[in-house]
């Protein structure tokens, strides 16, 4: 782990470190000894951090340009695209058959049964933003460097640390749709349903009980894992935002110069 990654430094702390800004000033909050109280405090120091971000705010991204919609679109594709690869690391050491069934239930998700799979629902939404995105898993045109960096992590976390650890890092990350969507909301008004879809789905509750087992036999492999997913992807979410706002800036400037 690099030392940018705020991680509990002993066990015996117990408590949650988020880095509140781009200064890494750090607040450590502690946590009250259940899961469901950590779920629930985590949650609101997430939500804390990101809301703030410029992506988030309705006042700025009103104002985008066609070619903005259309940047965000591309790039946003790739934060969510290579998921599967996690999942295929995870399922691939999973312990028993009950655990690979909650993947494989999560991958069967994505396809939606009789109904068009997620991944053509976001390429519709993409669509509507005026981004055509239907050769970029072939060609990744726009698979930036931070979006290849983010989707490494991932699989740098689950290389480096035990199954129960990845595990934990993957409810956390199925934990974040209901935040992270919602705050979304005024970026795809109106709600595109690849959106809406995430956005009340239930694949966390699905790794709950999981989840619960490992936080009884060792609490610090939850806390360490969620700090991690919190802080990879605000950072992500800060990177995209930082991204399209200078796409922006770029394409005012050569209209100015025309």
């Amino acid at each position: 782990m690099t030392t940018e990654q705020t991680m509990l430094t002993t066990p015996a702390q117990l408590s949650i470190q988020i880095h509140e800004n781009k200064n890494s000033q750090i607040r450590e909050k502690k946590y009250t000894n259940t899961l469901d109280e950590f779920l629930n405090e985590w949650d609101v120091v997430y939500r804390d951090r990101i809301k703030n971000i410029a992506l988030f705010n309705p006042t700025l991204t009103l104002t985008w340009t066609n070619e903005q919609k259309a940047y965000f679109a591309k790039v946003f594709y790739h934060s969510r695209g290579y998921f599967r690869d996690f999942l295929w690391h995870l399922g691939n050491f999973a312990p028993n058959k009950s655990i690979k069934m909650i993947i494989l239930e999560n991958i069967a998700e994505e396809f939606n049964n009789d109904n068009p799979s997620h991944e053509q629902h976001y390429l519709d939404f993409a669509k509507t933003m005026g981004a055509d995105l239907s050769d970029e898993i072939l060609n990744q045109t726009n698979y930036t460097s931070e979006m290849r960096e983010f989707n490494k992590k991932h699989i740098f976390w689950l290389h480096q640390n035990n199954w129960e650890s990845g595990f934990a890092a993957f409810s956390a990350y199925e934990r974040l749709d209901a935040i992270d969507y919602k705050l979304l909301l005024p970026v795809t008004s109106p709600e595109h349903s690849f959106f809406k879809i995430h956005r009340e789905a239930e694949h966390f509750s699905k790794t709950y009980q999981e989840l619960k087992n490992i936080w009884i036999q060792n609490k610090v492999k939850v806390l360490d894992a969620f700090n991690f997913i919190s802080e990879t992807q605000a950072e992500m979410w800060q990177n995209l935002s930082d991204s399209v706002f200078s796409y922006m800036e770029v394409t005012r400037e050569d209209v100015q110069h025309t």
